[in-house]
Formats: structure tokens, C-alpha cells, sequence
């Protein structure tokens, strides 16, 4: 819960000009009540081990700052300097999908109930 809401809070900022570094990552976004699912179905199904709970969906960062920008109507430039392109943070569900667990909120309902709140 940091990237989205700082992202959210630099555009809405009063600053003119919109810097950020390294975005052409992926990274791994979960909605908190898919956490709470996923901590029910491992409970149900008296799961033993370690469970990754995560989307398994990769997402670029410099998307996600698209998006803000796009749905908070800024006009504002962004200006971007990657660096090289390193690992990616996405895990691997595998383990819990076998249990019949699925991340149903898509990145677009993550970043709009951002928005809501913030």
C-alpha cells in the first residue's frame, strides 16, 4: 500500500512537473479484501505451509502511473528516468490457485478504490 497512494499524492500535488525514477518494473498488486479471501480458503481447507497471496498478475509501474494520471484528468508532465531494467516482484500462486483460489479485482478497481479514499 505505498506505490499507488504515493503515486496518487504526487499528481495531485501543486507540483507542475512530475518526476519519477525506475518504472519500467513489474510488480505484483493485490486488493485487501483478496488477502482476507485467500487467509479464508487457507483456513477452510486446513492448508499446511507456505502460501504466496498475491494477483500473479505483473504490472508496469509506469502504467499504473499512467492510468492515475489519466483518471485524475492531470495535466501536468511526467517525466520519467529509467535506469536499467531490473527484476521484476511477482509471485508465484500456483500453490494457492490448487486450492481453487483466483484474484478477481483487477489493477483499474485497486488503483479507483485508491482514488475513493485518498
Amino acid at each position: 500500500d505505498y506505490f499507488i497512494p504515493s503515486v496518487v499524492k504526487k499528481i495531485r500535488s501543486k507540483k507542475e512537473k512530475l518526476k519519477f525514477i525506475n518504472l519500467n518494473k513489474r510488480r505484483d498488486f493485490i486488493h485487501t479484501s483478496e488477502i482476507i479471501d485467500a487467509i479464508n480458503i487457507l483456513y477452510k481447507k486446513n492448508a499446511k505451509g507456505i502460501y504466496n497471496i498475491a494477483s500473479g498478475k505483473p504490472q508496469f509501474l509506469f502504467n499504473i502511473v499512467k492510468r492515475i494520471h489519466k483518471l485524475l484528468k492531470s495535466k501536468k508532465d511526467i517525466y520519467i528516468h529509467n535506469s536499467k531494467r531490473e527484476g521484476d516482484l511477482v509471485a508465484n500462486i500456483k500453490k494457492l490457485e490448487k486450492l481453487g483460489w483466483r484474484s478477481k479485482i483487477t489493477i483499474d478497481e485497486i488503483i479507483n478504490d485508491n482514488l475513493k479514499i485518498r
